[in-house]
């Protein structure tokens, strides 16, 4: 499965679809335009759809018919942690724009998201994690987005300097894989997804600011997440995480290009505050 730009996002609407479902429990839940929506040929109402929204009871399904529906505006290009009017684009022609600086809303804060899997997705998963010694540190280190990313000699330096069974979690092919952890391929990120809520009590995460620490929040295992400038833990993150973000960074970037703020709040940050981290996220676990 090709590695899909919205799933933390996605994560993060279905904990507002929790809460919208919690204040009126007899509807369901829909995303898109409330005052665009345009029609189809057979006149049914066109709504975004995840597979970060599957069996998600919150969520109207494909093909479910729902006596009462809540839109709400939260899609790709539509996001609430997002201020549009001060993003900045760059414009590949007149009909298309895409974001190279993004405003991120500063009242905005993360709601922790809802993650239902089917029982298949668990079996899978259990294939992936009955090998694994616990506990386990799961390693996430991968981003589109460069300037998020932690240098990955400290990744392979973390792993060879720190005691703990550290497994490297990936989902698609173009994630470069850490030397020296254990390594585990899934076939699909909701089957990484799965890995994680079946680790609950026997592991924690470290990663970046990427889908993963959105997952481990839904599934409620302890994370560590380590923040560049690009965004902040404030918007984006969670208070029972371990946010470890240089502070001198001050307010973050959005820079999709690259930026050398970036990558020296990722500098800054050493082997030896990972290692610190990852031991207060364990005594997280339950």
């Amino acid at each position: 499965m090709a590695y899909d730009s919205s799933y933390g996002s996605d994560i993060l609407a279905t904990g507002e679809a929790r809460l919208i479902s919690e204040s009126d429990p007899e509807a369901k839940v829909a995303f898109g335009n409330p005052d665009a929506l345009s029609q189809n040929a057979k006149g049914k109402t066109k709504l975004y759809w995840s597979e970060i929204f599957e069996n998600n009871p919150h969520i109207l399904q494909p093909g479910e018919d729902a006596e009462k529906l809540i839109i709400a505006p939260n899609y790709p290009k539509s996001r609430p942690f997002i201020d549009y009017r001060k993003t900045k684009y760059n414009f590949a022609d007149e009909q298309n724009k895409s974001p190279y600086k993004i405003a991120y809303d500063p009242d905005y804060e993360a709601t922790r998201g809802e993650l239902y899997f089917t029982d298949q997705e668990i079996e899978e998963a259990e294939k992936l994690v009955k090998d694994l010694n616990t506990p386990i540190v799961f390693l996430d280190a991968f981003d589109t987005i460069a300037n998020k990313l932690w240098p990955i000699e400290r990744w392979e330096e973390l792993v060879k300097s720190a005691p703990y069974n550290f497994v490297h979690l990936t989902y698609d092919e173009r994630m470069e894989t850490i030397a020296g952890a254990k390594h585990i391929n899934a076939d699909t990120f909701r089957q990484a997804c799965a890995v994680l809520k079946l680790s609950v009590g026997n592991g924690i995460l470290l990663g970046i600011d990427s889908h993963l620490h959105h997952a481990a929040a839904a599934v409620n295992l302890p994370a560590a997440v380590i923040w560049s400038h690009y965004s902040h833990p404030d918007n984006l993150g969670y208070p029972d995480h371990i946010n470890v973000r240089w502070d001198a960074a001050g307010k973050p970037c959005g820079l999709r290009d690259q930026c050398i703020q970036c990558k020296h709040s990722m500098e800054m940050i050493k082997v030896e505050d990972a290692i610190h981290a990852i031991e207060l996220a364990f005594k997280h676990i339950k």
